[in-house]
């Protein structure tokens, strides 16, 4: 297991050990069920040995190119416990919206994640410290992207070059741990492409997660960017009735869909890969690697599950 996810799993063992009965309880069941999900989904982060870009990117810059000074990583260990708290607090706060989480506990769970952050990085930087407004300034981002995707995925006039505006800052809160190893280095000016690179990342993982989550988000009367593409690709209208499902379905099987999505996604991964080029990170050129090579087989197994359906066999 890599190091971010080790260190996180046990503080996060401990910090749950200490919460109240019933509030240890109701978050017990949510982490189960939410690492269930995780190991049983069908998308690249899923599938991926590597923890998600933005516990990785800290590390990089804490050991890499900002790495003169030895301070960011005596902190690393606080930094990736404060991001992650804060992107509990988050998740659980949407889940909750969602109504895929019911439980009145997970809320004050959620508020607790959330004073934590704001502990952890308390211990760095005092309350006149620019990284304040910067951690504010993303919670506030990310808070207003998530009622914003879930307007417009209920729209019909959405575009789908919309959504991926608002998918981007969906994931600002996700920027704040990279945020404090450049402000504790002394080099916040490279935190401009550090955010190019993160939102591109981030595009790119929800692209793939919508894919996923078409099914579940129909449910909810939602058409995430997927479906909105496969829609605008569809070819034909099937037999028996023109119902969205159906013409998604029909889109899978015979539109350009797929292709146009894919594209998409490799061509973040690119932009991705651009915004740190000047930094010298050896980690990310990796890890974008090791990314396309698991889209590439999740692209395969989708292209043989479209012949094997529509032919009856593989060709």
């Amino acid at each position: 297991m890599h190091y971010a996810m080790r260190l996180i799993r046990a503080r996060l063992d401990r910090y749950a050990r200490a919460l109240p009965p019933s509030l240890r309880r109701d978050f017990g069941k949510y982490l189960h069920r939410a690492r269930k999900a995780q190991a049983t989904g069908t998308a690249v982060g899923a599938r991926s040995q590597d923890p998600a870009y933005w516990l990785l990117l800290p590390g990089w810059l804490a050991h890499g190119g900002i790495g003169a000074h030895k301070r960011p990583q005596r902190i690393l260990g606080d930094v990736l416990w404060g991001q992650y708290c804060l992107y509990l607090a988050i998740r659980i706060k949407d889940d909750l919206f969602d109504r895929q989480a019911r439980s009145k506990n997970l809320s004050c769970v959620a508020d607790r994640f959330m004073s934590e952050s704001k502990r952890v990085f308390e211990k760095y930087f005092d309350e006149r410290s620019s990284f304040w407004d910067g951690y504010k300034r993303c919670v506030e981002t990310t808070n207003a992207a998530i009622r914003q995707i879930d307007t417009l995925q209920r729209a019909d006039t959405t575009s789908a070059s919309q959504l991926l505006r608002e998918y981007a800052k969906q994931s600002a809160v996700f920027k704040v741990g990279s945020l404090a190893i450049c402000k504790v280095s002394g080099r916040p000016g490279i935190f401009a492409s550090i955010s190019r690179f993160a939102d591109h990342t981030a595009i790119a993982s929800q692209i793939i997660d919508d894919l996923q989550d078409i099914t579940e988000d129909l449910k909810q009367k939602r058409l995430n960017y997927a479906a909105r593409v496969v829609l605008q690709n569809a070819k034909t209208v099937p037999q028996g009735g023109s119902t969205i499902p159906k013409r998604i379905a029909s889109g899978f099987l015979y539109g350009d869909g797929l292709q146009t999505i894919f594209g998409e996604v490799r061509s973040r991964l690119r932009l991705a890969g651009e915004a740190l080029g000047s930094l010298r990170l050896p980690e990310s050129s990796a890890y974008l690697s090791s990314y396309n090579a698991v889209l590439n087989v999740l692209e395969q197994h989708l292209h043989r599950e479209r012949v094997r359906w529509v032919f009856g066999r593989e060709v």
